[in-house]
C-alpha cells in the first residue's frame, strides 16, 4: 500500500490594484489609512508592494502591518503628508469643491463608524442650498466611483462605502 502524502497550500497574498491605490492617496487626508495587501506571507511580487515602497520613500505614507483574527497578516498604508502639489481629492474646480467637502464628510463618518447623514443633514453641514444639491454631489462621487451607496429603504440611512479603502458608514435608523 502506498502512502500519499497531504498537505494544504496556504492562500497566497493578494492586494489591491495600483489605480485604487493612486486614487486613495490622491484623497486621503493625513491620518487615513488603507489595507492594499492581506494574507500569511508578505506579497512582495506584487505590484501594490512595489507602489507603497515607493510611497514610503517619497515620506507619502507610513507602512504599517497587523495580525489579522482570522490568521495571516495585513498591511496597511497610512497618509503622513499632505497630497502632492497639482493634485485633488477628486476630479473639482477647486480643492474646496462642494462635492470634496461632502467625499470629506462621508469619509469621516466611515472612519469613525458613524451613520450617513441625510440629504438634509449633510447640506446642513456642508452650507450647502437644499438636499437636492447633496443628491447631485451623491451621484457625481458615485460615477467617479470615489464612494457606492446601499439604500436601505425610507426608514433606514443609506450605507456609503468608500471605495479607496473599504470603510462604510454603520446602518441606523431615521
Amino acid at each position: 500500500m502506498s502512502g500519499a502524502v497531504q498537505f494544504t497550500i496556504p492562500a497566497l497574498s493578494v492586494g489591491i490594484e495600483v489605480v485604487v491605490f493612486e486614487r486613495w492617496l490622491e484623497s486621503a487626508g493625513a491620518g487615513d489609512r488603507i489595507e492594499y495587501a492581506a494574507g500569511p506571507v508578505e506579497p512582495r511580487s506584487l505590484p501594490i508592494w512595489k507602489r507603497v515602497n515607493q510611497a514610503v520613500d517619497e515620506r507619502e505614507v507610513a507602512p504599517l502591518r497587523s495580525r489579522r483574527v482570522g490568521g495571516g497578516w495585513q498591511w496597511l498604508a497610512e497618509r503622513t503628508a499632505q497630497r502632492r502639489e497639482g493634485t485633488l481629492p477628486c476630479p473639482s474646480d477647486a480643492p474646496d469643491a462642494p462635492e470634496l467637502r461632502l467625499l470629506k464628510l462621508l469619509r469621516r463618518c466611515a472612519n469613525f463608524d458613524q451613520v450617513c447623514p441625510t440629504n438634509g443633514e449633510a447640506a446642513a453641514l456642508l452650507g450647502l442650498k437644499n438636499a437636492d444639491a447633496v443628491r447631485y454631489l451623491i451621484g457625481k462621487l458615485i460615477e467617479q466611483r470615489l464612494i457606492a451607496v446601499l439604500d436601505n429603504g425610507p426608514n433606514e440611512r443609506r450605507i456609503v462605502t468608500i471605495l479607496a479603502n473599504g470603510r462604510a458608514t454603520v446602518p441606523g435608523r431615521l
